[in-house]
């Protein structure tokens, strides 16, 4: 048996023994008969300023907390992980002694403490507070149990603690440091590039706007959703492995020196922080060898989140001509037809200011901005224009003007957005956007849609009434008519001669005049008789009169019908205010109409008496 065999034997003995001797016999101390105890009495993990780990492999590990935030500062000088660290001081804050072994009873059996692996230790850790310091050293196993031997520097002898919080120990400082590839929170960039091979993209957020934009290769809009997706998978990228630091050589061969591709994020014309991208690891396609200039290291980082920032430049255009400002929006200028303003008043709130100053029409305006903001682009017709005659965009026949609010960050002349509708194409509509070189494709029957006319935003009330002071109905259609009149009793009678209306078209008229009592237009279409025949008005028009008989006053409301509008409502016309107003008809109410109309039709004329 040789000596190194001998003094392994002696070592496992003593520290046999010592477990005999703590746990066969009644100490005499009763401290050593404590259990679950805390071995770090007075100890706050929240109080920690720093922590420093001696392992027997291992180079000294040292983290400090300055201002909230920890740090590794040897091996190596960077950002760490702090759950982790915090992890330990709380394992550390809980941990209990099971049992006692006094430095007397190690005297009186003349016990070294290599017995107990404190000699040297396997570990020490030294945490320090603002007045205090705690300097544990860690031992080996016990020899039965899930045990292991521990020594507080200054208290009086050994202790047994679970051997479980060992786990909460680093192995290397690679466990500490934090895994954040990139740490873009608080960092407080504005400006985003991204070079991959030939392709360089840059993104600035604009200062009105407070949107991101595209600055290279083109002044032009960047899709705000993607670019927030961007980030966000940014910040949640990891580091999958720390490296040494590479020499010239090596970041040559593995394309970092110049990189295939690289991020940075900067402030203005300040960059604040680079990373560079090279090849992925030859057994591991998935992995991609990075570094972030001033650390000297390398890392290994997924693949994914490159791959993403490869996308070309017509993934990271918005196709959308106004990005979704509308609670900025506090004037809405339209020139065209006819020029107009629409004032914001409240949240949901609107004003026509046109040639009458009246108030628009929430459903209307609430359809309009939804209908503007979701205007997108088809064909991306020319990147860079430097005359815009060809596209009859250099007086435009129709602009929209969005405004922000005045104040000191928006001047009286700033805009959010001006849309420019130039000539039509196929079934597009040339359009640019002011600010822009780029002129864009829309579909027509998207922009056709928009009102163009102060009008087609007022209240869209065609009339009030009640359907009980309703005294008599005249209908003419195509040189026919009937006249209804109510007689007493609440009858309607069928003029001339006043014969009764058959049921159940007497019910049938009761629910139409009922619909027809608070008559709201779709949309308001046009102005003018003029604009009778485009909609489909005949000469000899269908028209439906109402009379009435409200507080002893006599009043008349009378509506003619014309064809069916595109979005298959019917074209109906009134006389208002000296003016030929046509608007849009709702289908399901002339259609309940058209259905008292076939039973009474097919009912013979009343013969003149």
């Amino acid at each position: 048996m040789n000596a190194r065999s001998t003094w392994l034997l002696v070592l496992s003995a003593l520290a046999l023994f010592a477990f005999i001797l703590l746990f066969e016999r009644e100490p005499r101390d009763p401290e050593s008969r404590a259990q679950s105890s805390p071995v770090l009495a007075g100890f706050r993990a929240d109080a920690v300023t720093g922590v420093e780990i001696h392992q027997l492999t291992n180079p000294v590990l040292r983290a400090e907390r300055t201002e909230g935030r920890w740090r590794l500062t040897h091996p190596v000088q960077t950002v760490a992980h702090a759950p982790r660290v915090e992890r330990l001081l709380s394992v550390f804050s809980k941990l209990d002694r099971h049992s006692h072994i006094t430095a007397r009873d190690l005297a009186s059996q003349k016990a070294s403490l290599a017995a107990f692996g404190l000699d040297p230790p396997r570990a020490t850790v030294i945490a320090s507070q603002a007045t205090n310091q705690f300097l544990l050293k860690i031992g080996g196993p016990t020899p039965v149990g899930q045990q292991v031997y521990i020594q507080l520097v200054g208290a009086d002898g050994i202790y047994f603690c679970d051997a479980g919080f060992l786990d909460s120990l680093p192995r290397s400082a690679d466990d500490w440091r934090d895994t954040t590839f990139l740490r873009l929170r608080g960092l407080g960039y504005n400006r985003l590039q991204i070079r991959t091979g030939a392709q360089n993209l840059e993104f600035k957020v604009d200062d009105a706007t407070h949107l991101w934009r595209l600055g290279q290769p083109m002044n032009a809009r960047a899709d705000n959703r993607k670019i927030h997706r961007l980030i966000q998978e940014l910040e949640f990228w990891q580091i999958t492995q720390f490296l040494p630091a590479p020499s010239a050589v090596e970041l040559e061969a593995l394309r970092l020196q110049p990189s295939e591709s690289s991020i940075t994020f900067s402030r203005g014309s300040n960059d604040l922080l680079t990373a560079h991208f090279g090849l992925s690891p030859t057994n591991n396609a998935g992995l991609v060898y990075a570094h972030c200039p001033p650390d000297p290291g390398l890392v290994l980082v997924l693949r994914a989140p490159l791959d993403s920032l490869r996308k070309p430049l017509a993934y990271w255009r918005d196709p959308r001509l106004i990005s979704p400002l509308v609670a900025s929006i506090d004037l809405i200028e339209i020139a065209g037809e006819e020029s107009f303003a629409l004032q914001r008043q409240s949240a949901n709130a609107w004003t026509v200011a046109g040639p009458a100053r009246l108030p628009a029409d929430p459903e209307t305006m609430q359809r309009f901005l939804g209908d503007l903001t979701a205007l997108e682009v088809v064909e991306y017709v020319r990147d860079v224009v430097t005359d815009f005659a060809p596209y009859g965009l250099t007086k435009p026949a129709r602009q929209y003007t969005l405004r922000p609010k005045p104040g000191p960050a928006s001047p009286t002349n700033a805009f959010l957005a001006q849309i420019n509708l130039g000539a039509s194409y196929d079934d597009k509509y040339y359009v640019r956007l002011t600010g822009e070189d780029s002129v864009y494709g829309v579909p027509r029957t998207n922009l056709a849609g928009l009102p163009t006319r102060a009008f087609q935003f007022r209240d869209r009330s065609v009339w009030s009434f009640d359907s009980s002071n309703v005294v008599a109905v005249t209908i003419a259609i195509e040189g026919q008519t009937r006249k209804l009149s109510r007689a007493p009793g609440a009858a309607w009678v069928q003029a001339p001669g006043n014969t009764p209306l058959a049921s159940p078209s007497d019910l049938a008229l009761e629910e139409t005049l009922y619909r027809l009592g608070q008559l709201r237009a779709e949309a308001w279409t046009a102005i003018g008789a003029d604009q009778l025949p485009r909609h489909g008005f005949p000469e000899a028009a269908h028209t439906l009169t109402i009379d009435l008989q409200e507080s002893g006053r006599a009043r008349s409301c009378s509506i003619r019908f014309g064809r069916q509008a595109p979005s298959q409502h019917i074209f109906a016309a009134i006389d208002r205010e000296d003016q030929t107003v046509i608007f849009e008809f709702r289908l399901t109410l002339f259609n309940l109409y058209v259905d008292f109309l076939r039973g009474l039709f097919a009912q013979p004329s009343p013969p003149a008496p």
